[in-house]
């Protein structure tokens, strides 16, 4: 899923997308979409060191900046570049809950900020109050796939009903997630009614 949103949903969308993974090295859809990613042209010093030893060495090395210090180096030089001139950057992070960067200041700035900063941001979790709340407000989209934790799913509800009873919403979830990969997408641009999406496909009452 995560390749076909960057390949094909928001294909010519970005100028540049970077990626925070811990597991990047082990991970086979970042192995397919990193040639792509290298050949953009215009990186940031940070980005640029955190891909030069993913290039080299193929192997985590302990001097790779931190989540925290590629997103900083990433406003940075967004900053630094006249707003006309700014490329629109994706910025995922993916399986990074164990390191704390979604509940930090510096990740809640680039959310916030980020239409000033010209920076779209996605994150993938398996547990979604890993998410800060400020980023969890400050969200347009959410995808809730198939789970057995009942207290997620109810917690979930709980902040994205979007005016269903429980009962209801919770028969709509079970329609979009009942095929393999398939999930419950929430809009936030979408008016009440048709907030509830069945992947990306149509919206579900």
């Amino acid at each position: 899923m995560m390749l076909n949103m960057v390949t094909r949903f928001y294909r010519g969308t970005f100028g540049r997308i970077i990626v925070c993974c811990p597991s990047f090295h082990s991970d086979e859809k970042w192995k397919l979409l990193f040639q792509p990613i290298l050949r953009v042209p215009r990186r940031s010093r940070t980005e640029a060191r955190l891909f030069q030893d993913h290039v080299e060495d193929n192997e985590p090395d302990p001097r790779v900046p931190s989540e925290a210090d590629v997103i900083r180096a990433l406003i940075d030089d967004q900053l630094e570049t006249r707003p006309k001139d700014r490329q629109h950057v994706l910025l995922i992070l993916d399986d990074c809950a164990a390191t704390g960067i979604l509940k930090s200041k510096t990740l809640i700035d680039c959310v916030m900020n980020g239409r000033h900063y010209k920076i779209s941001t996605l994150y993938v979790t398996q547990s979604y109050f890993q998410l800060a709340k400020a980023l969890r407000l400050n969200t347009t989209n959410f995808m809730l796939y198939s789970t057995g934790n009942q207290k997620e799913i109810a917690s979930f509800y709980q902040e994205h009903h979007c005016g269903k009873t429980w009962d209801h919403w919770r028969a709509i979830y079970d329609h979009c997630v009942a095929e393999t990969y398939s999930f419950l997408h929430v809009n936030y641009k979408n008016d009440n009614e048709h907030k509830l999406v069945k992947r990306f496909e149509a919206c579900v009452n």
